[in-house]
């Protein structure tokens, strides 16, 4: 399987995670947990940014998943946690679960576009 076939793969996963979780937590508690989760990634995220051993750390552990870009810059994953926050803030539940999830599906099926069938497999 390509690296590029499995970053979609797991963006499809990953990013239905919020979506799924907020059909089973209260508001309060998934505000909670999103805010967290939302808050630790972007501060590991700027670390990883500002200190070149942990940002070589990760990518030899994550390089799969990330972009050339992303290497030297916020990752999807960081956009796609503030986007998620900034949804349930601001619309009801059940619109900011069908926008994450159409966000997460669009994603994916963006990769298969981009990536040639002979080298999905």
């Amino acid at each position: 399987m390509s690296s590029t076939f499995q970053r979609g793969l797991f963006h499809l996963v990953g990013g239905m995670v919020i979506p799924v979780a907020a059909l089973f937590l209260p508001m309060s508690l998934l505000l909670v947990c999103v805010g967290t989760v939302t808050a630790v990634f972007l501060a590991f995220e700027v670390l990883r940014l500002k200190t070149p051993v942990i940002n070589r750390w990760f990518i030899a552990h994550f390089m799969l998943l990330l972009r050339e870009k992303e290497r030297s810059r916020l990752t999807g994953a960081s956009y796609v946690l503030i986007s998620s926050l900034i949804a349930f803030l601001a619309f009801e539940r059940d619109i900011a679960v069908l926008a994450l999830s159409f966000l997460a599906v669009g994603d994916s099926l963006a990769v298969l576009n981009e990536t040639p069938i002979s080298t999905m497999y």
